[in-house]
């Protein structure tokens, strides 16, 4: 039987994993928007 416990460490990390990805691929897109329009 699963431990709660782990299950959410484990869900805890993919979502910080996921959230780092993604601003990862958002920050700059952000960033290059910025520096084209100003």
């Amino acid at each position: 039987m699963l431990i709660p416990n782990d299950l959410i460490k484990s869900k805890n990390s993919y979502l910080s994993r996921h959230m780092k990805y993604l601003l990862n691929g958002v920050l700059p897109f952000y960033n290059f928007l910025f520096n084209y329009l100003i």
